[in-house]
């Protein structure tokens, strides 16, 4: 049985989504946390749809990404609703 090849973008869609985090605790611009997450959110979308088609590894990493970035997101949209753009 061939081992399943790991799909490129899961891995650097968790990336960026951790990274769009560290972004919105540690920096004052919000155009660059919003940025970043739909960053994160393309490459994790596109990412689980190729794990689909192609039937590769690292869904894990995908699916972790997606829950991370809209769980930003929607904290991005609250304090941005509450504080206004920085």
């Amino acid at each position: 049985m061939p081992h399943k090849r790991w799909n490129r973008l899961a891995v650097p869609a968790f990336a960026v989504s951790l990274g769009a985090v560290a972004l919105a605790l540690f920096t004052t611009s919000t155009i660059v946390v919003i940025a970043a997450l739909v960053v994160a959110l393309v490459l994790a979308g596109i990412s689980i749809r190729q794990i689909r088609w192609r039937e590769e590894r690292g869904k894990g990493f995908a699916i972790a990404a997606l829950m991370i970035a809209v769980i930003a997101a929607i904290v991005t949209a609250m304090v941005t609703a509450v504080v206004g753009f920085v």
